[in-house]
Parts: C-alpha cells; structure tokens; sequence
C-alpha cells in the first residue's frame, strides 16, 4: 500500500503539462519518481524517472491530474522543493529548480549538499 500523499513538493505548470500529457500518451498514469540517493558531487543526488506503479513506502503528489511519487526516506530532504519540465536546446528533463532543504550544489544541479541547521 501507498503511505499518503502530500502538498510538500511543488510541480511548475510546465511540469503538470508534460506529466498530463505522458499519462494521456499511454493511456495509463504516469508517476514521476523523486528519489534522493547518497553520492555525487556534494554528498546527495536526485534520481528522477518515471513509473506507472508507487511502490510500498512512496507517497503521492497530485496537482491537477499530475502525480509523482516520492519515498518516505527522501521526502524529509526535498519537501518543499519545486519540480520543473525543461526543453531546451540540450535536451529535455524534469529537474529539482529549487530545494530549500539544500546549502548548495554542483552547477548541473544533479547534486546537492544538505543544509544543516
């Protein structure tokens, strides 16, 4: 079972749109997974993906029909974080635009460095 859901992340309306849209593409919903793993260039990095199953510990973001899911561990280092949808001539991507639960991070933005208080 899924733990709850959760007003702790923000998605950008850029964000919402792509999700909407990948979930209507497939004709099922689509999760974007946050996920915060130990390691990179400042100690913590994000991994962002996407599935069509929230996993036991996950809990569920919805704004507007787009969901993400976030595991119970790495919801405490990215709440209150903002989730965008970039295209840009390098690519495409969801990133992590702002977390304020972060001191500082490497200039791609995969990293960051906990902020203690």
């Amino acid at each position: 079972t899924v733990t709850g859901t959760s007003d702790a992340i923000t998605l950008t309306d850029s964000a919402i749109r792509r999700l909407r849209y990948l979930s209507e593409k497939r004709d099922k919903t689509q999760y974007l997974r946050l996920r915060v793993d130990s390691g990179g260039c400042y100690g913590f990095s994000y991994m962002l993906d996407m599935t069509e199953e929230p996993e036991v510990n996950d809990i569920i973001v919805d704004r507007k029909g787009a969901k993400m899911v976030v595991d119970d561990v790495s919801l405490p280092l990215v709440t209150g974080a903002t989730i965008d949808w970039q295209d840009r001539l390098i690519g495409q991507a969801f990133v992590v635009l702002a977390n304020p639960n972060a001191s500082g991070g490497c200039g791609c933005g995969a990293s960051f460095e906990i902020k203690l208080d």
